[in-house]
């Protein structure tokens, strides 16, 4: 059982850590040097990025984004196969990476003065 807990702890860090990714805050300050949260409506989503970087950056961001989700769920039901479902309970994989996609935790650590926001996850 505790090592079932620890296996379901590890999914809850990477489920958060891969929805975290800053994608959006990575294709302004590589693509144009600035930071997307001072520009537009200051969110680091996909939206934001198409109207100030670009559409191409915005595609990139919203494609990169989507595989982050679907990373994080792949590697939840290679677990499950592997281990078991009892796991992490069915439903809260997609939450995790909206959660991530919402409070990124890579924005906080590494950049001052960060509102602790990112882009508005989409169901």
């Amino acid at each position: 059982m505790s090592f079932s807990i620890f296996i379901g702890f590890a999914l809850i860090l990477s489920a958060y850590l891969l929805g975290s990714i800053p994608t959006g805050y990575l294709a302004g300050r590589i693509l144009k040097g600035i930071d997307i949260r001072e520009h537009g409506s200051g969110s680091t989503g996909a939206t934001n990025v198409l109207r100030t970087v670009g559409k191409g950056a915005a595609v990139g961001v919203l494609l990169v984004d989507m595989l982050k989700g679907m990373m994080a769920i792949a590697l939840i039901k290679v677990t499950y196969n592997y281990v078991g479902s009892d796991v992490l309970p069915l439903g809260w994989k997609e939450w995790l990476v909206m959660i991530g996609a919402y409070w990124q935790y890579w924005v906080i650590v590494n950049l001052s003065g960060s509102t602790f926001q990112g882009g508005n996850p989409q169901p």
